[in-house]
């Protein structure tokens, strides 16, 4: 059995990004290659609150990043899923 990995928006972000800063050109080319390396090792899912984020964006890169979260079955969020981020929250562990 595969184990199960959540891929958050910035994934679906950083696999499209076109900035040309050596540290995004980076980070896209990592998403990338562990994508096409290694994603079909794991049940790769994602959550409507991503679907979402990512329609908010107003990157260029906007509905690609989009198209491929699709790709993946999305869970619906949880009381557990919202008590995580309250915690990530209070403790300023993401913006």
């Amino acid at each position: 059995m595969k184990e199960t990995v959540y891929i958050e928006t910035s994934i679906f972000s950083f696999y499209y990004d076109e900035r040309s800063s050596h540290s995004v050109i980076a980070m896209r080319d990592w998403t990338r290659q562990w994508w096409e390396e290694h994603s079909e090792n794991y049940l790769l899912v994602t959550s409507t609150a991503v679907f979402d984020e990512l329609k908010r964006g107003r990157k260029p890169h906007k509905h690609k990043a989009i198209e491929l979260a699709l790709s993946l079955p999305a869970i619906e969020p949880t009381s557990e899923i919202e008590e995580i981020m309250q915690v990530y929250f209070k403790h300023h562990l993401i913006p």
